[in-house]
């Protein structure tokens, strides 16, 4: 099967500083095709591109969305079993964040909750009636802990760097169990 570029939905976000006269955001991958075999081990693709000086850049990348569900075990009588379960919806498939900067220096937590700029934002619904805030905060914090344990979110790794000023380039990784 093929994955391409485009599969996983990367969104480029230019953040210009104040004051500055936007020029239009120049993108490209080093990789526009990966070749899924059953011999895929991951793969790195190389995003780099030019914008303004002075400014911040935010690439999210989404894998398509799916239900996920995540269970809490209990322990009865000395045996750890399934207690309680939480389906979310809208969870995406694979997620990254690169940034130039912080996240929380380059946007406002509107800004961020707007655009999904890092998990914390992430606009996960629950399917689950009579789930408390607290206890729903908790699967959520869970689930991106799962996620993350996969490879499936990358909410660390190679941040953007900038070469000369206006160039800009990081590596993105996708996991061997990356969804086609």
């Amino acid at each position: 099967m093929k994955l391409r570029s485009l599969l996983l939905s990367i969104a480029v976000m230019l953040l210009a500083m104040p004051g500055s006269a936007q020029t239009p955001l120049i993108a490209d991958l080093s990789e526009h095709q990966i070749q899924i075999t059953t011999g895929f081990v991951g793969t790195d693709v190389l995003l780099f591109g030019t914008v303004d000086p002075n400014s911040d850049v935010v690439v999210v990348i989404r894998g398509p969305e799916e239900e996920t569900t995540v269970w809490r075990k209990g322990r009865y009588g000395g045996v750890w079993i399934n207690d309680r379960r939480v389906a979310f919806q809208r969870v995406p498939s694979f997620y990254a964040v690169r940034s130039s900067a912080p996240l929380h220096a380059v946007a406002s937590d509107v800004t961020r909750a707007r655009d999904g700029m890092g998990a914390e934002f992430l606009r996960l619904g629950s399917v689950d009636e009579g789930v408390g805030e607290a206890e729903l905060n908790d699967f959520r914090k869970a689930l991106i802990r799962n996620k993350e344990r996969q490879g499936l979110f990358a909410t660390s790794g190679d941040e953007i760097a900038f070469l000369g000023g206006q160039l800009f380039r990081t590596r993105l990784h996708f996991p061997a169990n990356v969804p086609t």
